[in-house]
């Protein structure tokens, strides 16, 4: 079975040595694909062109997009002339090459994770091809969220809402990653999922401090993730020190909120895809400032590496509120500011967190145990003839 991943900024998790911008969602295909490939699936990731030819990684096919540019394409695009030819005119039409791309790898099944343009291109790909297609949900918003406003679906997918039911319609497969996101998809779609949780690597590496840092935070300087959020927490808490992996998503708006960060936080802008999980090891906690999420990999790295998560807003699939794998504040800076101190001068109550956040990654998010229901999924979809499959 071939089996197609449209990840655009998944490259630099499978080359560590780069540093463009990734997030969850990358981090996740990177497991799915690894995974699936060792199981005997032949596996293509479509990803931004950066200037690097289709190759082979780890048993997965690196494939470039035919129009969509990375910055490894711009560093090697030397000529000032070629630079304002390509912004002039290589942008008009983004996607006009992808169906010859998509052709020539021929999968059997295409897979996306999150709503957006290309979610909406490849629909109508798989549509038009008979191909199967999987869409993977990676935020509440993808299904709408709790109220139907259809100018923010907009802005968040790229999409109208039209379309965004269109491609739920088209998915052979819906794969859902929390309870949560099950029932907005019965109750925007009437569609069944099937629950996939995210997964990760289980094993972890010795020999990083733990003391290093008492608070670590990483994100995108975008407005759902909220950066000024643990800047002010930091200003209150000057004894402490914060590490704080602020990924440049738009220059002017980052240098604004780069310019409030006290003495006390540690500022880095990018780091390789394999030495993020150092940084948790070597942090005593993890907060979240965001107000929603899908499920945050960034939670999974902190647990598994038994690093309790403070979050003002997500808890996906009861992590926090039921599994004990940290602690829940709401949207509330004092009560923000209390967690973080009652944990770090509790060391009973802290050690505790720590066991019970390692357990529940363990339990509910081997990449082993994920790769094999993927596997299976897949496998019955390949003896389907069903347009659609639920749980």
């Amino acid at each position: 079975m071939k089996l197609l991943i449209f990840s655009l900024d998944s490259y630099s998790v499978f080359h560590t040595d780069t540093k463009f911008i990734f997030g969850g969602a990358e981090i996740e295909t990177g497991y799915h694909a690894k995974g699936l490939a060792a199981l005997g699936i032949d596996v293509s990731v479509i990803t931004r062109d950066q200037a690097i030819p289709a190759h082979r990684f780890e048993k997965v096919n690196l494939c470039p997009h035919p129009s969509l540019k990375g910055p490894g394409y711009w560093t090697k695009r030397k000529s000032l002339a070629g630079r304002i030819s390509y912004r002039i005119f290589g942008d008009r039409n983004p996607h006009k090459n992808i169906e010859a791309l998509l052709n020539k790898i021929n999968p059997d099944v295409v897979y996306i994770m999150g709503m957006s343009p290309e979610a909406y291109e490849l629909a109508d790909y798989c549509k038009k091809e008979s191909k199967l297609f999987v869409f993977r949900v990676a935020h509440d918003m993808d299904l709408v969220g709790e109220e139907l406003n259809e100018e923010k679906i907009k802005a968040w997918a790229g999409i109208p809402f039209t379309k965004v039911k269109e491609i739920i319609d088209a998915a052979t497969v819906v794969l859902t990653q929390t309870q949560v996101q099950d029932e907005l998809l019965k109750k925007w779609f009437h569609r069944e999922g099937i629950l996939m949780f995210p997964p990760i690597d289980t094993k972890v590496e010795s020999g990083a401090d733990k003391n290093k840092y008492d608070v670590f935070w990483i994100g995108k300087n975008n407005v759902f993730k909220r950066p000024e959020k643990i800047i002010e927490l930091a200003k209150r808490l000057p004894q402490r020190k914060f590490c704080m992996v602020f990924n440049k998503l738009e220059e002017t708006s980052w240098k604004k909120i780069v310019a409030t960060i006290p003495s006390n936080v540690e500022l880095i802008e990018s780091i390789p895809a394999d030495r993020i999980e150092t940084l948790f090891r070597q942090s005593k906690l993890f907060v979240s400032t965001s107000l929603h999420e899908g499920f945050a990999n960034t939670f999974l790295q902190a647990g598994k590496n038994a690093v309790p998560v403070i979050s003002m807003g997500p808890d996906p699939n009861t992590m926090l509120s039921v599994h004990r794998a940290g602690i829940l504040v709401g949207d509330n800076l004092d009560k923000l500011e209390q967690a973080v101190e009652e944990l770090l001068t509790d060391e009973v109550k802290y050690k505790q967190l720590c066991e019970q956040s390692r357990n529940y990654v363990t339990e509910f998010h081997s990449r082993d145990k994920i790769s094999a229901q993927f596997y299976s999924l897949l496998k019955q979809l390949d003896n389907s003839t069903n347009k659609n499959i639920s749980a």
